[in-house]
């Protein structure tokens, strides 16, 4: 449960690894895919199975995914040279069925099975990954944004949606002075961005004042499962999106003019975007 008070007509609900923060080339590339050669004791074709998780998860349709779907797919992928892990099936229907992405439903799972050595796996990786994060240079959020949400804050109420790590995310965005602007900060150990999006229309926001602002399908898609806007921010193209969003389509959201026209232009762009 979200436990906050609405007290603006207009909710504005923001991931944030890639869009608030400037930090998802930096984490793949320097500790979720390293992380998974280490743990999981790959030996061979190392390149092209960390260029392979960088593609899928920062330069596809695919970027965004859970940390744990993204382990699924490289998991899928290393078939191919000869890796298997016992337990990875059980692993796979996990992230398949779950509700929820994060270590305590791993370990719950792990109580309903034998077959726990893929799950065993799994939880060393992601302390491993989040070890590492821990050890990165501070980030930085995207120019403009402080700004940005400053000027909003008093016409709207803030809803951090992440699937990132909750200590994480408390961090970078204390560090930043941006934590104090939002109602609540809700991460993977809240549920999935579409369950968080829901906890907080349940507050008594009307769904046509209501935004997500993300930069990968899985914004989308939590925004479109309850039927509320999008507004996409662009990789490689985050500050020019933000200025879009603050000038072009926050004005149509406070004077209802957000329509499905608009709407669908801006899923075209983006779609094309991550091609």
């Amino acid at each position: 449960m979200l436990d906050y008070k609405k007290e603006k007509e207009f909710l504005v609900c923001i991931d944030s690894d890639g869009t608030i923060m400037d930090t998802m080339t930096i984490k793949h590339v320097n500790c979720f895919g390293p992380e998974f050669i280490n743990v999981f004791k790959i030996t061979s074709h190392i390149e092209d199975i960390l260029n392979e998780w960088n593609r899928a998860n920062l330069y596809s349709l695919t970027r965004g995914i859970n940390r744990f779907q993204g382990l699924k797919e490289i998991l899928v992928y290393v078939k191919k040279y000869g890796y298997e892990f016992e337990g990875s099936d059980t692993f796979f229907n996990w992230v398949d069925t779950t509700k929820e992405f994060s270590v305590n439903s791993i370990k719950e799972a792990m109580k309903t099975t034998t077959d726990t050595n893929c799950f065993e796996l799994a939880l060393e990786w992601s302390k491993e990954v989040n070890n590492s994060i821990n050890n990165l240079p501070p980030s930085l959020a995207f120019n403009g944004v402080s700004e940005i949400l400053n000027a909003i804050v008093d016409k709207v109420d803030l809803v951090g949606v992440s699937s990132a790590n909750e200590a994480a995310v408390v961090e970078e965005w204390t560090r930043l002075n941006l934590i104090s602007l939002f109602k609540e900060v809700a991460c993977q150990n809240k549920g999935n961005k579409a369950h968080i999006i829901s906890e907080a229309l349940a507050l008594g926001y009307k769904k046509e004042n209501t935004i997500m602002l993300g930069d990968a399908l899985g914004d989308l898609s939590a925004a479109q499962k309850n039927n509320v806007w999008f507004f996409p921010i662009v990789p490689g193209k985050e500050e020019a999106s933000w200025f879009r969003f603050y000038n072009e389509a926050l004005p149509k959201l406070l004077n209802n003019q957000f329509n499905q026209e608009y709407q669908d232009k801006l899923i075209n762009e983006f779609n094309e975007e991550l091609k």
